[in-house]
């Protein structure tokens, strides 16, 4: 009996941790390619928030794939 008691006691302080988080921030993902569709490894992707002034930059991998985690909430720009 006191297995089922300490499962049920972890299960609840993990939905409560998990119910606790605050969802203030953001990601954005994509691909960069050229006008032919080719993708672009190793090019830089740079997003500023307008609010607060962060930059937030990532490479490309190889494949011209990015993701940028942990955003800020705002309105972020795309810069060059």
């Amino acid at each position: 009996m006191s297995h089922c008691r300490t499962l049920f006691l972890s299960c609840v302080l993990l939905l409560t941790a998990a119910l606790a988080q605050d969802a203030s921030t953001a990601a954005s993902l994509g691909t960069v390619s050229d006008q032919a569709g080719d993708r672009i490894p190793g090019a830089n992707v740079a997003l500023v928030n307008n609010a607060t002034g962060l930059r937030y930059s990532k490479l490309t991998d190889i494949e011209g794939r990015f993701v940028l985690q942990l955003l800020s909430p705002g309105r972020l720009l795309r810069t060059r």
